[in-house]
């Protein structure tokens, strides 16, 4: 039946005990109890309350049929079921409770001193022991809020079928929650084991919104059937211990964690995003596998992930130090704020952007990139094994960079750089927004400082090719230890090279100076404004300086082969100043003017320019080539072995008083004019003017011939000249000790002054000559005739001339000397004039073989010896007439206008020609003790002071033939005798005549004609001055008579 009690209900044992209870009230119960033994059981269609605490060893059934049950007095339940209502209160105070609830509707709230076995099912669900555990016996449904809380025990809600809601766990030890669904959670508690999901659908748990998770130790996360974790609900957590998410089925979709501690997180899988802010350190206690983002922030803590990790997009924020490992595919990192190092491990691609103060990244395959700015203000070091390196954001700003290995590497950094790279397989770009400073070893090399130097910090070993470029800053790469193979800098300033071995150098555009300094060959070209190379080669290497394109230095260039060659010979150089040396040959080749010098150049020199070349310094071999002129620099140039000039048109003037040649050779020249301090040896030579000046001998090698078009001055000094080649002169000036020349064309010799002698031949033509001074010998030969140039002036000042032409000897004039001997040789036509100004003159030899006139004019104002004068015998024209100097063919034409024509040498003829016309009006023609031995052919003519009777060979000429108009004609007389019984004085010529002997007039009969001898030691012919004078001038063609003295 059911009652209708309606009000309060108290039931008694008076004695014994309640055993069971069973109440069924159409209203609600308000029950006061005794302790019953067994069951309590009360069914009730109103609220279920009590007015003191029951005490139900057995089961507590009740039932308010949809109305509340408070039941919060010091109750002592053992197994309670609840069913049927609203609002539930319970209070429980001893051994624990067990607790079956079904269909509550509101609130079923649960306060006990010790463990709380729950199951069924309410809209909202509060548990409170100050003991025990709270525990699920079977499935809970809480549709509302969950609120439980154990001072000391344990929570654990581990059936499959619960079903809660949003779970508040004020104080636990260890909670272990199932969850059908989701799980919503907070609270405090020791360690958290939460399942969500076993209702075979993708789950998620995730903090109540706004309220935090509090776990002392270990956070269990595990999604049944795969979802969210999201314990980042507007709320920060505390969760202290490690962290494990888990999926047992299906897949972790998002891990969202915020904690307000360190997170050490194991995670399964995540399909889509991990993101961890954490106010502590980040680590893992196993590998992570996360396939969308993973996004960190330890607060400023450090970040360590060091397992077998398989991230895709990374993000770190606010860390101190972060340590990554990726074992798969790549990753793409972020890093925001890491305050010490951020250090990614990986096994392929890396891509990274964000700011650090360091950074620390290897890959072993895939590269390393940068996706967007990256920020480093410390150390970067990158290791990307036989990967790429590509950090090319315009707006990255690196500071010391260190590539441990890499494949290619391309850097960009918008300020100053420092790249250590150990070792490049391949290329390494890199572009700096201001200093750039480099090492390591790489394949190859492209750096570029947009505002800044490049520098080197230690060696750079790069075995393809370097580029750089420094705009209008300087490059200064000069560890020692560098070794570049092709570096070409495309633009900068000022450039410092060193390299340990050989290199090959292109400069583009250098504004300024290029130094550079190598260990074997250096292979240079390119545009600069000063030059420095040098090579200082290692015992092994071959040294020297080779270009392998155009080289243009527009101010200084300075060369040091060590000791190997200088090869400049591109057809596009440009120099400027050169200055060479340490060289074993050296070729240049240059498309404009040229300065240089040089010093120890072992080997030969070779110089081609196309305008004026300016040289100084020490050489071997030289040769000079240019379409300009060759002149001296600021030194002398001393060459030790052949120079060889070629200046095309141009002029060569190397006129420094120190330059010292040994052998020259001038292919072409304009005009040349060269001083040599020492001996010089001539080559070949082709000029136009030569204007030689040496300190020592110039001599002429075999075989070679010196070509001048223009005018020729040769000057040896104090030394000898020899040049007995076929040489070309046209004009030509001598000075020296000694000069020899030989020449195979006419020539004209100006004044020139020996020492001692000069022997000059003219193989062809004619040599014309002005006035040859020499203190001993002249010796003259010419081809054709022998020409005076020096007008009535002297011709030839010496102490013996030997004179040869083959058509004529003073041709059309004379030859006027000023000698003591004389050898004349005239082999083909023409005659032999000779004027000679000394005191007394020896005609040693005077032969004129010429076929047409062949005659020997001479004149003198002294006497004459004869030792042999020899002219054709068969020319046979007119002779005898009033102008016999310049009549007759084969004739000696000979006047002394104070002297006497004497024989010299053994009594063979002293004359012998066709004709013989002698005037001497102050002389005698031979002497008593030596007359002249005459082989005259044709008609002799004398006109003497006194002509002694030569001795004619056979046959001697007719007496028709002999003209003699002597003033004191001696016929056939060896002694003269006395007529008139006077004492025979024997004379060699009347000026020995003592005339003061003579007191009185007396005639002596000598010829035909008296002689009178005046008291008064005046003599007389019988002619008045003016008739001898006008003899004279008739006879010679002169006005006066040589003292004026009247006979």
């Amino acid at each position: 039946a059911i009652h209708n009690l309606s009000g309060p209900i108290s039931i008694t044992a008076l004695s014994g005990v309640l055993n069971t209870v069973d109440i069924n009230n159409n209203a609600g119960v308000n029950l006061s109890t005794d302790p019953i033994l067994n069951n309590l059981t009360i069914n009730s269609n109103g609220s279920i309350s009590q007015t003191g605490a029951w005490t139900v060893v057995g089961l507590t059934t009740l039932n308010s049929n949809s109305n509340s049950i408070t039941l919060d007095q010091n109750n002592d339940f053992n197994q309670l079921t609840v069913s049927n209502a609203a609002t539930v209160s319970i209070n429980d105070i001893n051994e624990g409770l067990n607790i079956v609830a079904n269909n509550i509707s509101n609130t079923l709230n649960i306060t006990a001193t010790n463990t709380v076995n729950l199951q069924g099912d309410a809209g909202a669900l509060a548990i409170s022991t100050t003991a025990g555990d709270i525990l699920d016996s079977d499935a809970i449904t809480v549709s509302g809020d969950t609120v439980l809380n154990t001072a000391t025990g344990d929570i654990i809600f581990d059936a499959t079928g619960n079903r809660l809601n949003t779970i508040t766990i004020n104080q636990a030890n260890d909670v272990t929650l199932n969850n059908q669904g989701a799980i919503q959670i907070a609270g405090n508690m020791n360690t958290a084991t939460l399942t969500a999901g076993l209702n075979t659908n993708p789950s998620n748990i995730t903090n109540i919104d706004g309220s935090a998770l509090n776990v002392s130790g270990q956070t269990n996360l595990i999604l049944a059937n795969g979802g969210d974790i999201n314990l980042n609900n507007n709320a920060t957590h505390n969760l202290l211990g490690p962290v494990r998410v888990t999926a047992s089925a299906g897949v972790l979709n998002t891990v969202d964690i915020n904690n307000n501690a360190g997170v050490n997180l194991s995670t399964d899988p995540i399909l889509n995003n991990l993101i961890i802010n954490a106010n502590g350190d980040i680590s893992q206690t196993d590998a992570w596998n996360v396939a969308g983002l993973t996004s960190l922030d330890s607060n400023n803590n450090v970040i360590t992930l060091n397992q077998d990790n398989d991230f895709n997009r990374v993000e770190i924020n606010n860390t101190r130090n972060a340590s990554l490992n990726d074992i798969r595919n790549g990753l793409s990192v972020t890093a925001n704020a890491i305050r010490d190092t951020l250090n990614i491990k990986a096994t392929g691609l890396v891509r990274v952007q964000g700011n650090a103060t360091a950074l620390d990244i290897s890959t072993t395959a895939g590269g390393i990139e940068d996706s967007a700015a990256l920020i480093i203000t410390g150390n970067t070091q990158l290791n990307s094994e036989n990967a790429d390196i590509t950090f090319n954001n315009n707006t990255t700003n690196l500071n010391t960079v260190t590539i441990t290995q890499a494949r290619n590497a391309q850097l960009f950094d918008l300020d100053s750089l420092i790249l250590n790279a150990i070792n490049i397989t391949d290329n390494l770009n890199v572009t700096a927004g201001n200093t750039l400073t480099l090492a390591g070893t790489m394949g190859g090399l492209n750096a570029t400082s947009n505002t800044g130097d490049i520098i080197s910090n230690g060696a750079i070993n790069v075995s393809g090719d370097t580029q750089l470029s420094a705009a209008n800053a300087d490059i200064t790469l000069n560890a020692p230890d560098n070794d570049f193979n092709t570096l070409t800098i495309v633009n900068a300033n000022n450039a410092n090279i060193t390299d340990t071995n050989a290199l090959t150098l292109t400069a583009t555009n250098l504004n300024n100076t290029l130094s550079v300094t190598t260990g074997d060959t250096l292979t240079i070209s390119g545009k600069m404004n000063d030059l420095l190379a040098t090579v200082s080669p290692t015992p092994e290497a071959i040294g020297g300086i080779v270009d392998n394109g155009p080289l243009q230095v527009n101010n200084r260039a300075q060369f040091d082969a060590g000791g190997g060659d200088i090869n400049l010979s591109n057809a596009a150089n440009d120099f400027n100043v050169i200055e060479a040396n340490n060289a074993r040959q050296m070729n240049i080749t240059d498309a404009n003017a040229l300065t240089i010098t040089a010093r120890n150049i072992s080997g030969p020199t070779s110089l081609i320019a196309n305008d004026v070349v300016n040289i100084s310094g020490l050489f071997n071999d030289l040769s000079i080539t240019t379409t300009g002129g060759i002149q001296n620099g600021a030194g002398p140039l001393i060459s030790n072995g052949l120079t060889s000039l070629d200046a095309g048109n141009s002029d060569i003037s190397l006129t420094h008083a120190a330059n010292d040649f040994n052998q020259l050779e001038i292919t072409r020249a304009g005009n040349t004019t060269l001083n040599d301090t020492n001996a010089i040896n001539l080559q070949n030579i082709n000029t136009g003017d030569l204007t030689l000046t040496a300190q020592g001998n110039i001599i002429q090698a075999a075989d070679k011939q010196v070509s001048a078009t223009g005018s020729a001055s040769i000057n040896a000094g104090t030394a000898d000249i020899n040049l007995a080649g076929d040489n070309l002169f046209t004009t030509l000036t001598l000075a020296a000790n000694n000069a020899t020349v030989v020449n195979n064309q006419a020539l004209t010799l100006n004044d020139s002054t020996l020492g001692r002698s000069l022997d000059l031949t003219t193989k062809n033509g004619s040599l014309s000559i002005n006035q040859i001074r020499a203190a001993d010998t002249i010796r003259l030969n010419a081809a054709e005739a022998l020409v005076n140039l020096n007008n009535t002036n002297e011709n030839l000042i010496t102490n013996r001339a030997t004179l040869q032409a083959g058509t004529g000897i003073g041709h059309a004039s004379q030859i006027n000397t000023r000698i003591a001997s004389l050898q004349a040789l005239n082999t083909r036509s023409g005659d032999i004039n000779i004027t000679n100004t000394s005191a007394r003159i020896t005609l040693d030899s005077v032969v004129n073989q010429g076929a047409n006139s062949g005659n020997f004019n001479f004149r003198t104002g002294e006497d004459v010896f004869i030792n042999n004068i020899t002219l054709r015998q068969d020319l046979r024209q007119a002779f005898l007439t009033n102008s016999p100097a310049t009549s007759g063919t084969g004739t000696v034409n000979m006047f002394s206008t104070r002297g006497s024509f004497l024989g010299s040498g053994t009594n063979t003829p002293d004359i012998r020609a066709t004709n013989l016309l002698v005037i001497g009006l102050n002389g005698t023609l031979g002497t008593i003790a030596r007359p002249l031995v005459l082989d005259i052919s044709g008609t002799v003519e004398l006109a003497l002071r006194a002509s002694l009777d030569p001795t004619f060979l056979a046959p001697a000429p007719a007496p028709a033939d002999i003209r003699n108009t002597s003033f004191l004609p001696f016929i056939s007389a060896n002694v003269l005798n006395a007529v008139t019984g006077l004492t025979v004085i024997g004379v060699e010529n009347l000026l020995d005549i003592n005339i003061a002997i003579f007191t009185d007039l007396n005639l002596f009969s000598v010829s035909d004609e008296p002689v009178l001898l005046p008291k008064d030691q005046w003599w007389e012919n019988g002619y008045t001055v003016e008739e001898d004078e006008e003899y004279f001038r008739q006879t010679t063609g002169q006005g006066v008579i040589g003292h004026g003295e009247e006979y």
